[in-house]
């Protein structure tokens, strides 16, 4: 009874709910338009500060990605959604006809 007790106790202790949650882990950008967005929910009863930026990876210097999120930092009120909205300023020219994962 103890043993059942102290297990029950332990996957309580690691139970854990996201306050923010993403609607998608990438977004797909086309080279036509001038902006791209996902949306972001705040499950939560208070306000989160959410930071976004991409990764270009190892190999691909920051300053070289055509896009950039349209306000890094960003204040999410509770229980509500939002936009994050990545955008870029110049064209950009992705490969046609082909399908790129990252």
């Amino acid at each position: 009874m103890k043993t059942l007790l102290a297990v029950i106790i332990g996957a309580l202790a690691f139970q854990t709910q996201a306050a923010i949650t993403i609607d998608a882990s990438r977004v797909i950008y086309s080279g036509k338009d001038k902006s791209a967005s996902l949306k972001i929910n705040n499950r939560s009863s208070k306000n989160y500060i959410v930071q976004t930026w991409l990764d270009t990876g190892p190999e691909t210097p920051a300053a070289a990605y055509p896009l950039w999120p349209r306000r890094p930092w960003s204040n999410y009120a509770p229980s509500n959604r939002h936009n994050c909205a990545l955008f870029t300023q110049e064209p950009v020219f992705l490969p046609t006809g082909k399908v790129c994962f990252g």
